[in-house]
């Protein structure tokens, strides 16, 4: 009797469910631990490595299987990741050099800085330096690779201000990018995009003037009134009635207020016999902004009025501070069309400008926001993502050495295969040149008539009698 029935219902399903689990690690396993065969990379290289290693010795054949083995990447990676930390945790903070935690960050300083120039080492002598094409300086990735390494031993000489040599070292987490294939297609595809952003850039730029010229034009000065309460204290009466030193205080409820209406600038106070202080001169509101309450209530025995006071996000600095936003200068003018272009707070400008000038001003907001942040922002994107598509296509057509490193074992190209990309022959399936109709029997290529079409052509695989029929008849 077999021995499985006799196996616990449980662990017969546990099996069923561990399966597919063991055999995608003993996959990964293989794909990690498997060097790609020699033949398939060596071609790549040049023939002596710095003028001294060819291709036949096994040193550099050793090299070269190492450099190409996915363990040796996933090794680096790890190794960057771990320098990433030691960087986080360093600090350059009085006597942590000294101490027993800064003093083994600096021992792993030294231990990764000696881990990087062996692996650029390895490289270099399994791929060659310069001379050649496909050597290791012929890369840009590793050029990178190169500049971070020179920076760490610049950093541990400290050959002239310590702390901004031990700032250079926050760039060794870069390396990552040299060694993710995906990462090196994104940044090849950002680089090359800027030609194209530039033409986006000047589009841009006249963007910004315009719409930020157009702000300064309509809206300067707007955003500082706040409603205030009149303050008769070092106010004096004239000889004709009209009382001058009229002062406005805006109190801390206020000041988050903007308003239109009514100017304290065009009233006039006069003191009338038998009826006080009375205000006159009071503009008629336009009904589509934030008005004051200029008649006399409770806590404003005068009313309140539009007085100037400070930009938004200035209220409680000295009068230096210009404020956030606002549209007095072409700098600050283009700071709100930044904002409309990026969506970032837009709303609460709008706002402002509808409190102060007029509620109708949504209009000319959502159309600064529509072009800047649809438009141009989606133009941006468009551009890089076709410089993107086309680096994919690129890569796929050419063979870049940079993206064999580290890659597993490489099926082996079938040895009766064309050169030129022509079908293989199988076994039990004639040449199609043989039926090209010379009677001499000579092998002549078939003429543009002749050829099998894709049907035809297809069929040929499974049966290859039925392919000779067609094309003897």
């Amino acid at each position: 009797m077999d021995a499985r029935e006799h196996e616990p219902k449980s662990m017969s399903q546990d099996r069923r469910v561990l399966s597919p689990v063991w055999n995608w690690l003993v996959t990964l396993w293989k794909d990690v631990t498997t060097p790609p065969k020699y033949q398939d990379v060596a071609p790549l290289y040049c023939q002596r490595s710095l003028g001294i290693l060819p291709k036949s010795s096994w040193v550099r054949r050793s090299f070269i299987l190492v450099a190409h083995t996915r363990a040796f990447e996933i090794v680096v990676l790890l190794a960057i990741a771990a320098n990433c930390i030691t960087l986080a945790l360093d600090s350059n903070a009085p006597g942590f050099p000294t101490s027993r935690k800064g003093q083994q960050l600096q021992l792993a300083d030294y231990v990764f800085t000696g881990f990087f120039t062996v692996e650029a080492l390895l490289k270099v002598l399994a791929m060659g330096l310069i001379a050649k094409p496909n050597t290791y300086l012929r890369s840009g990735w590793n050029c990178v690779d190169v500049a971070i390494i020179a920076t760490g031993y610049i950093s541990i000489a400290g050959f002239a201000n310590v702390t901004a040599l031990r700032a250079i070292r926050a760039l060794r987490p870069l390396r990552t990018i040299t060694r993710l294939k995906e990462m090196r297609v994104v940044i090849s595809s950002m680089v090359k995009s800027l030609p194209g952003l530039a033409d986006v850039t000047v589009l841009m730029a006249f963007y910004f003037a315009i719409f930020g010229t157009m702000f300064v034009l309509l809206f300067s000065g707007e955003l500082q009134n706040r409603c205030g309460d009149p303050d008769f204290s070092l106010a004096y009466t004239d000889g004709n009635g009209v009382v001058q030193g009229v002062r406005y205080v805006v109190g801390d409820e206020a000041k988050g207020d903007i308003c239109n209406q009514p100017l304290a600038s065009s009233v006039s106070w006069r003191n009338e016999t038998g009826m006080g202080l009375v205000a006159t001169g009071l503009e008629s509101s336009n009904g589509w902004a934030y008005d004051c309450d200029a008649t006399p209530s409770e806590g404003h025995p005068f009313g309140q009025f539009c007085t100037p006071f400070k930009n938004p996000g200035a209220e409680d600095f000295p009068d230096s501070v210009p404020g956030y936003s606002t549209f007095d200068n072409i700098l600050l003018s283009w700071l709100a069309v930044f904002q409309h272009v990026t969506m970032t707070d837009w709303s609460f400008v709008m706002y402002n400008v509808q409190d102060g000038v007029n509620w109708w001003t949504w209009i000319l907001h959502f159309f600064v926001c529509f072009m800047g942040g649809m438009l141009l922002i989606n133009l941006i994107v468009a551009v890089i993502f076709m410089n993107f598509q086309k680096t994919l296509w690129g890569r796929e057509e050419t063979k870049d050495p940079e993206d064999l490193l580290g890659s597993s074992a490489q099926p082996e190209a079938d040895p009766n295969a064309s050169v030129k990309g022509e079908a293989a022959t199988f076994p039990g399936m004639m040449d199609k040149r043989s039926f090209s109709g010379d009677p001499s029997g000579r092998q002549s290529p078939l003429s543009e008539e002749e050829e099998l079409r894709p049907e035809e052509e297809s069929m040929s695989f499974a049966d290859p009698p039925l392919k000779s029929l067609l094309k003897v008849g």
